[in-house]
């Protein structure tokens, strides 16, 4: 059976991660999220190996020298990717049927490697966005550094993507539906 492949993306805050955490969650062994690479560090109850590959800007820019590292993103902040073997190895050897990554922009730029990946955008009402980062403790340089990045994200972003969904205030499940949708996860299939 052939491998569909998803990417979420969207701006910081939209909630792709807590989306991607609910789908997996439902359809165990129908769909395995695939960590991109980060030189970010992890945040409070993430793990390295689950949500991202957490590593050092020195092995970062190896990996990227030798082109092991592809779809590339610096979300302002950090740096970003996918490690294009271990991705391989999973098309060819994982056994759930689909596969999902947490992209943001680096979904638009796998296409080059993997044209069948299916780019998903996720997207919130600025104000939501901003009670979003507050709620997660960015404050300062950081917080101004995030906002400038959403603000040019949702201008460029959202057209470069197969469909843009809204995660409105309170109205999760419906856009966890909605991607499931996309996904062609039938609501009864759930576990």
């Amino acid at each position: 059976m052939e491998k569909e492949i998803y990417s979420l993306g969207g701006p910081c805050g939209a909630g792709k991660d807590t989306i991607a955490k609910a789908i997996v969650d439902r359809f165990p062994g129908k769909i395995i999220r695939f960590p991109r690479i980060t030189t970010r560090p992890p945040r409070v109850g993430e793990h390295n190996g689950v949500e991202y590959d957490f590593v050092s800007e020195d092995f970062f820019e190896e990996k990227k020298g030798f082109g092991k590292i592809v779809a590339i993103d610096s979300a302002g902040v950090a740096w970003y990717g996918i490690h294009l073997e271990n991705l391989n190895h999973m098309i060819l050897n994982g056994s759930p049927s689909k596969i999902l990554i947490v992209g943001g922009i680096c979904g638009i730029r796998l296409k080059e490697f993997v044209p069948d990946v299916k780019n998903i955008y996720i997207t919130a009402d600025i104000g939501e966005l901003i009670q979003r980062l507050l709620y997660r403790g960015h404050r300062g340089d950081d917080f101004h550094k995030r906002l400038h990045w959403i603000h040019a994200q949702l201008a460029q972003e959202p057209k470069l993507f197969d469909v843009v969904i809204e995660n409105h205030q309170d109205k999760l499940e419906e856009t966890v539906c909605a991607v499931e949708k996309i996904m062609n996860f039938c609501p009864a299939a759930h576990v």
